[in-house]
């Protein structure tokens, strides 16, 4: 199942894109919010096909560029590297800026076109994303974030409200997560 990530500040304009994707595949599973720190997390817990940005996510703040600030960052994560980044955006200014140094796949100027944006999405989702073969899970225990390498899970048990994950070095038991949401983080 591929993952769209949808970084956009307007209700109306997520409810638009998500309208679209869905009718383009119901298969895609979309992650859409409005705020940068949500993008960031969901980012780093799920492994994302495509990233939809708003390049204005506070549209009251005359100078900014948060949609921008926040691709720049997630072009550190080696993961995303390369992922295709499509930007939206009435702006034309920082076009210039965000193929060069962001490596944005491409421009899509607001308001959508969208048949346009189809044939982007199909095309940006047939390119592999790469996969950390050494990728993390956080567990969290007594207030304090484990971070246990995926490949040395040996088995996770759930019983009688907690969890013990077993790994190549040690044994973790944790009593928040469910087994869903564990295996949902796992992808």
């Amino acid at each position: 199942m591929k993952k769209i990530l949808i970084l956009e500040d307007k209700k109306e304009n997520i409810d638009a894109l998500t309208g679209i994707i869905t009718e383009m595949d119901e298969d895609i599973k979309l992650y859409p919010t409005s705020r940068t720190e949500d993008a960031y997390q969901t980012a780093l817990e799920k492994n994302i096909d495509v990233f939809l940005v708003d390049i204005v996510l506070k549209p009251e703040k005359l100078d900014d560029m948060a949609g921008m600030i926040f691709a720049e960052s997630i072009r550190q994560v080696e993961k995303y590297r390369f992922t295709p980044i499509i930007f939206l955006t009435a702006l034309c200014d920082p076009e210039m800026h965000e193929y060069k140094e962001i490596h944005c796949y491409v421009y899509l100027s607001k308001p959508y076109n969208k048949e346009k944006l189809t044939a982007l999405l199909s095309e940006a989702l047939t390119f592999e994303q790469h996969r950390d073969e050494n990728r993390n899970i956080y567990l969290k225990k007594d207030g304090i974030f484990f971070a246990k390498k995926i490949q040395d899970i040996v088995y996770i048990k759930s019983s009688a409200g907690k969890m013990i994950v077993k790994t190549i070095n040690d044994d973790l038991e944790i009593s928040y997560k469910s087994n869903n949401r564990i295996i949902k983080e796992l992808d």
